[in-house]
């Protein structure tokens, strides 16, 4: 029999995946972006929020229309080869090569560093990281659990701290921030410069990623039909981002007006670390340290269920999906302590093409009912985008790594001559120009069709 999913359900999977979404990068940039942006603010949120909030919504609306269970399914429009190379590349980066130790590491770095001090940094550390994915591990070994643990109880106790501190800074503000002039990159263009900075959550990825723990969840919960299924993701990920949009703006608005006591600062951990001690003295470290550290765990348990039963889905002939939960977190427990920055440099630029091929790849699967998903339109957009992301990823390799390589001024200075080459879009036209070939040819062959017919 059909069990209706009830609003009250339908808010708790909306809880799970913000939960999984929001991470700690989630918290770190909005900040930054408002201390930097002064009296525009409004403007440069607004731009953050159409990337880090608006491209989310798109890709699980893909998800629902194309009614695809999975990452995989849904790259599957591109060929199954495609599908397996492509998903298999993106669960890795943001899994166990990048994403995963980095919640660990922000953890202890922004949450318990400031309190042991560098010279117990390493083995403070280990133990942190240690017992980070012990519980990491914990929630994520029970998969059909995870609604409960990151929707109803993680998530929950995340918003109520962090809502602690951002009504506070709400209710009595630090000054006014319509007389703090913007930074140099805010002033030429306050909007695009916010645009480009929603691109740092990778929430556009995440939202790939998490569809199928979304999707199965909601058919968990009695949702059978296809088209149910799709009409609650869409609504369950509106509200999250919804949900998502209020933060952002609400930690920009602190960023902002904490310039009227603090100076600019490096990074929003340590904006977030002013403001917390400046409202709360005698314990506003530990309730940054609480916000952080449940921020990273429900995204780190979020990560490991999704590519654990990802690569049990494409490779149903290799580890099982308990196996797998055991090498990722294991794999990421070492990563976390082993040359992460290392790791961070290199995996950057592989994100710089994961990007692009996920942007065009949504794009393609919104827009597929206007030429029936005819799998050779995705494949020649998709094909023809690969090598103009992957000189985009080349351009964003590490500089040592680059002074190395012969010719590449040259190279460089011939790349420069793609159009957006420089601000790291010189995918943008060639993916446009392909998709409005392969859509004509396409085009005049159903014509071509349907007047011998």
């Amino acid at each position: 029999m059909k069990k209706n999913v009830s609003g009250r359900e339908l808010l708790f999977i909306a809880s799970l995946l913000f939960g999984m979404l929001f991470g700690a990068g989630n918290l770190i940039f909005p900040v930054s972006l408002g201390q930097k942006a002064g009296n525009t603010v409004a403007l440069a949120t607004l731009g953050f929020c159409i990337t880090g909030v608006g491209l989310p919504l798109l890709a699980i609306i893909a998800m629902a229309r194309t009614e695809s269970a999975s990452m995989l399914e849904l790259a599957s429009k591109g060929g199954k080869r495609f599908s397996l190379l492509f998903s298999s590349l993106l669960y890795l980066c943001i899994g166990p090569l990048f994403a995963i130790p980095r919640t660990a590491s922000v953890s202890f770095q922004v949450g318990l560093y400031p309190f042991i001090g560098e010279a117990h940094q390493r083995p403070g550390l280990l133990i942190f990281t240690l017992l980070f994915f012990l519980a990491a591990l914990y929630f994520s070994l029970r998969p059909g659990n995870i609604l409960t643990y990151v929707g109803k109880i993680l998530n929950p106790l995340f918003l109520f701290f962090l809502g602690i501190l951002l009504l506070t800074a709400f209710l009595r503000p630090m000054g006014n921030f319509q007389s703090l002039p913007p930074t140099e990159e805010y002033a030429k263009n306050s909007f695009v410069t916010g645009l480009l900075e929603g691109y740092n959550t990778l929430d556009v990825v995440g939202a790939l990623a998490f569809g199928n723990i979304l999707i199965e969840t909601i058919k968990n919960r009695g949702a059978k039909d296809g088209k149910e299924v799709s009409r609650l993701s869409i609504i369950s990920g509106s509200i999250t981002t919804v949900m998502m949009a209020i933060v952002y703006f609400a930690l920009a608005f602190t960023g902002a007006v904490s310039r009227s006591l603090f100076s600019l600062q490096a990074n929003g951990g340590d904006i977030l670390h002013s403001v917390s001690t400046h409202y709360f003295p005698r314990f506003g470290g530990i309730l940054l340290g609480i916000i952080i550290c449940l921020s990273c765990l429900k995204t780190a348990v979020g990560l490991i269920t999704s590519t654990s039963l990802a690569f049990a889905e494409m490779f149903p002939k290799g580890l099982p999906y308990k196996k797998l939960v055991l090498l990722f977190t294991f794999f990421s427990f070492a990563i976390s302590n082993l040359g992460l920055s290392r790791i961070i440099q290199y995996t950057v630029p592989a994100l710089y093409f994961i990007y692009p091929m996920s942007i065009v790849l949504i794009l393609l699967c919104l827009i597929g009912e206007h030429f029936r998903f005819e799998k050779k339109i995705f494949q020649t957009t998709l094909y023809v985008t690969a090598p103009f992301a992957l000189l985009d990823a080349y351009k964003a390799l590490p500089k040592e790594l680059l002074a190395g390589i012969p010719f590449h001024g040259k190279m460089m200075e011939l790349l420069s001559h793609i159009p957006l080459f420089s601000i790291g879009m010189g995918w943008v036209l060639p993916a446009v120009l392909s998709f409005l070939l392969s859509f004509l040819l396409w085009k005049m062959r159903e014509r071509k069709r349907q007047h011998i017919a």
